[in-house]
């Protein structure tokens, strides 16, 4: 199992497209988040109240007040899956014999912010607030993360600030 993380904007789903196109399959996770104008089917999208019909949640995180979660039959079908902090910590707790790599996508904060508001034709105004809502949710199991993996080789850091298309392809290719 790969599990991808990175904070919002980073390219999480841009490298999780390459992992698909190398014939990798992803978990489509669970979200109690509103859809995103135009958005696709990044997730499957439920209301609050039905989080509790799922009792096999392997992984769940709150983000921004949102629930994000899996199940164990999503993971068993499964070669990766986008993942924050938390939610790795919850896995390693839950599941301490499971094996995986950690693949880390950073960009620098301009960068994440300018993808997060551009992603869709939308309002940019509400995008932007809603991305440095998240960042702000966001910042404290991230700032944990980032300073606990700077001596941990067995976690793959990309820096997806300035990477071409090709580069992140490579990369993807590389990992699995």
């Amino acid at each position: 199992m790969i599990l991808v993380v990175g904070r919002t904007g980073s390219g999480k789903d841009t490298y999780a497209k390459y992992l698909e196109e190398l014939g990798l399959k992803g978990i489509c996770s669970y979200t109690t988040r509103p859809r995103r104008e135009n958005e696709g089917d990044t997730h499957i999208f439920i209301d609050e109240s039905e989080v509790e019909k799922y009792p096999n949640k392997i992984v769940i995180t709150k983000i921004n007040g949102y629930t994000y979660f899996a199940t164990k039959e999503q993971f068993e079908e499964s070669d990766f899956y986008i993942i924050d902090p938390n939610g790795i910590d919850y896995l390693h707790t839950k599941y301490p014999d499971l094996t995986y790599k950690i693949v880390y996508i950073y960009a620098d904060y301009s960068v994440r912010k300018d993808r997060a508001i551009n992603r869709v034709n939308i309002d940019k105004e509400k995008e932007k607030e809603i991305f440095i809502q998240r960042n702000k949710s966001e910042e404290n199991q991230f700032s944990v993360f980032e300073n606990s993996i700077l001596y941990n080789k067995n976690i793959i850091i990309h820096n997806n600030t300035n990477l071409t298309k090709a580069e992140l392809q490579e990369y993807a290719k590389n990992d699995i």
